[in-house]
């Protein structure tokens, strides 16, 4: 099974995931950073979880990574009233910290970065393979949106003046036509591929046997992302180093029409920002 690759997922970030994944369990949660710093500062956790009907409360605390420096949170945490508390950790713990978690094994949940991933999993199923596409498979196709968004981006902050097109040449047509072709080999395989996955009732399915077609669908859209995608971002990138004023010549005259300011402006919620640090 893939896993989410957290590492590149700042602590806020998982914080948002874990808030997700526990009101989908029908808890009322609350982010301690943006509600009570002095409550999280208190009882060393990021979360607070109630749920109605019930007294009790869970807490959740994130570490990426923790040190012997974060040993005394720990400590304060596991000494909180709670019914439920959860550690999250992303990396490796320095052996200090270790030593700590076996002690308090009884009285915290800790949960490393496989476990993370596996709730996501059992939770919501759409958002796992969310953040495992999009940070797995869809590498080729955003270095291919940047190069339009760059553009676009710059069509908005200064008029651009219409440049002189290469003429086209044989070099140019087969460029083109082998693009079209992996185009469309894309577009059919991703479309079958979705409408198999849409149509598949996975609630009728036992674990054992969703997590088989899980691991079929990525292990698919694997294949899908070396046979055609990479191959198309060879060619889109071929073209654009060839025939740079060609390139700009389409979007400035598509720019009314194209949805990719859109795309921009539209981020998914979950994904790390770091993937789009150099549009601008």
């Amino acid at each position: 099974m893939y896993s989410i690759p957290w590492k590149l997922y700042s602590e806020e970030e998982i914080q948002e995931v874990l808030a997700h994944i526990f009101r989908q369990r029908g808890h009322d949660v609350y982010n301690l950073h943006k509600v009570d710093r002095s409550g999280e500062a208190g009882a060393g956790a990021d979360l607070e979880c109630t749920r109605k009907g019930e007294t009790g409360k869970m807490l959740i605390a994130v570490k990426r990574r923790p040190r012997s420096k974060d040993v005394t949170q720990l400590q304060l945490f596991a000494s909180q009233g709670a019914k439920t508390k959860i550690y999250v950790y992303i990396k490796e713990p320095t052996s200090r910290f270790k030593r700590e978690m076996n002690k308090l094994l009884g009285k915290v949940s800790f949960w490393d970065s496989d476990k993370l991933t596996s709730e996501v999993l059992n939770t919501d199923l759409r958002l796992c393979l969310f953040l495992i596409v999009e940070n797995y498979f869809e590498k080729e196709l955003f270095d291919i949106t940047l190069s339009f968004c760059k553009v676009y981006i710059d069509l908005e902050e200064k008029k651009r003046k219409l440049v002189t097109l290469t003429k086209a040449d044989p070099e140019m047509l087969n460029l083109l036509w082998n693009a079209k072709d992996r185009s469309a080999s894309l577009h059919k395989s991703l479309r079958t591929l979705q409408i198999f996955f849409e149509e598949t009732d996975l609630s009728m399915i036992d674990e054992k046997t969703k997590k088989s077609i899980i691991n079929a669908f990525l292990a698919s859209l694997s294949q899908i992302n070396r046979n055609s995608l990479r191959p198309l971002k060879e060619l889109f990138h071929k073209f654009m180093e060839k025939y740079p004023t060609n390139f700009e010549r389409f979007c400035v005259e598509t720019a009314d029409r194209s949805n990719w300011l859109y795309f921009l402006t539209n981020l998914p919620k979950f994904i790390p920002r770091s993937s789009y640090k150099n549009i601008r």
